[in-house]
């Protein structure tokens, strides 16, 4: 009895600890006064193992527990909204009808979406610079284009590209320092009369509101019917951007992708209940999502337990394994923004991008010809490289990683229009990576893998 009586506070002190968040170091002065008992009382050896070994399996779920997990609450915002419109799930029942009903002729022609930013901080820290907003937005180019998987699933280039609005009456990036230090989920961030900050019209443009929110989440998104007032995206500052930081499991950017599906009308892998289908025919249907990077045979425990799609970007995992929409999806999002489709104004409405602020290190410039082979490669690609005219004889060979980050950059000398260059590639590790070619301003991609093994 006197032993059971003093393993129970410590077992108690553990569920504190992760409820509240307070870090493991509190567990050092426990955990000595333990071994201490233990010594004192003369517990056999054998016990005393065992007790050694139960204190060091809590810390392990306290450290578990102190995991980031990305806590997307698209579902939950989308219930809230519901709530206060009594004919939301009507509307829904119609788009989903449109989705059946209508096809894509076409996945070529390039749509490009304007977005707008509503930086909503308290802490001077928290005030994004345009730098950062502007490689967010390049990782949403390069994640709809489909530049960096070689996964079989991968359904390619969407041709759905995003750009800061340009326009005279709407100011793309908003800043807005309160007094509030954090937001729940819901409409109040979108509207001032609740301290919050009203949105551009969502037919011009898409909204983004960037904050701290409560109670962990880590983001949500409006579906295509809701009320234009409360249209929109919200994402926590933690999972904004790129974070040149080892201990981000979510420093990629991909959040905002995972959330732009949702507002382009794609259900998470796992829908809204559990094994809910997202009515999309080349996903599987998840059980749940998975906050963590989980190897490629990792099957469902919904009926008929098939194999999970952990790369899909409509699922949670960390950003280093999202890595592609499916064609069923890239169609579905296609639907979405067509003529006749729900957000079919956001396609033919009036504010433009600019093109310096395409933000697309993937932008195609049919006035130049790359083809590149082997690929997968070993120690060099050869890229034949055609060129309109002559009007200088230099160009730029860049070398991207799947992350964004340039590898490698080199200078290539032209005699003539056609051009045939060879890039050792044998100290870059295995992957997958984008390769650019720039002349005169103009610039061209291609995605290649790397197998040196």
């Amino acid at each position: 009895m006197l032993q059971l009586s003093a393993i129970a506070p410590i077992c108690i002190f553990n569920k504190k600890l992760i409820r509240t968040g307070t870090t493991s170091i509190f567990f050092i002065s426990p955990f000595f006064l333990f071994l201490s008992w233990v010594q004192e009382f003369k517990t056999p050896l054998f016990m005393r193992s065992i007790l050694v070994i139960n204190i060091f399996v809590l810390l392990s779920i306290n450290a578990t527990s102190q995991q980031q997990i990305r806590n997307i609450q698209t579902t939950e915002a989308m219930n809230i909204e519901a709530a206060s419109d009594n004919e939301l799930r009507n509307r829904r029942s119609v788009i989903e009808g449109y989705y059946e009903s209508v096809a894509v002729e076409s996945l070529d022609e390039v749509v490009t979406l304007p977005l707008v930013f509503h930086v909503v901080y308290n802490d001077d820290i928290d005030a994004l610079p345009q730098e950062s907003i502007t490689q967010q937005i390049e990782v949403l180019n390069d994640d709809f284009a489909g530049n960096f998987s070689d996964d079989a699933n991968n359904g390619g280039d969407s041709n759905i590209r995003f750009c800061l609005a340009s326009d005279i009456d709407i100011k793309a990036i908003n800043y807005h320092k309160v007094d509030q230090s954090d937001w729940s989920t819901g409409n109040a961030i979108k509207k001032s009369e609740l301290g919050g900050f009203n949105p551009i019209n969502p037919s011009n443009a898409i909204n983004i509101w960037v904050t701290n929110l409560r109670d962990e989440v880590g983001g949500y998104s409006m579906m295509p019917g809701v009320n234009s007032e409360h249209d929109g995206i919200v994402l926590d500052f933690e999972f904004f951007g790129i974070k040149n930081t080892a201990d981000s499991n979510y420093g990629k950017g991909k959040s905002l992708t995972h959330l732009m599906g949702n507002y382009l009308g794609l259900y998470p892998l796992w829908g809204g209940v559990r094994c809910q289908d997202d009515f999309v025919d080349d996903t599987p249907i998840h059980n749940a999502p998975n906050n963590s990077c989980y190897e490629k045979n990792h099957y469902t425990t919904c009926d008929p337990g098939t194999l999970e799609m952990t790369g899909n970007f409509m699922d949670n995992g960390f950003d280093d394994c999202m890595e592609f929409f499916t064609a069923g999806q890239i169609i579905r999002m296609r639907k979405t923004i067509m003529e006749g489709g729900p957000r079919e104004a956001l396609a033919s409405g009036s504010v433009e991008c600019a093109e310096e602020q395409l933000g697309m290190r993937s932008h195609h410039t049919p006035n130049l010809k790359l083809n590149l082979f082997p690929n997968p490669a070993t120690q060099m690609v050869y890229l034949d490289i055609t060129i309109p005219s002559m009007e200088t004889d230099q160009g730029t060979v860049n070398i991207y990683n799947r992350n964004g980050k340039l590898q490698e950059s080199s200078i290539v000398e032209f005699s003539s229009t056609e051009e045939r260059i060879s890039v050792l590639v044998d100290d870059l590790i295995d992957g997958v990576y984008l390769i650019e070619f720039v002349y005169n301003d103009e610039k061209i991609t291609k995605k290649f893998s790397v197998v040196n093994n």
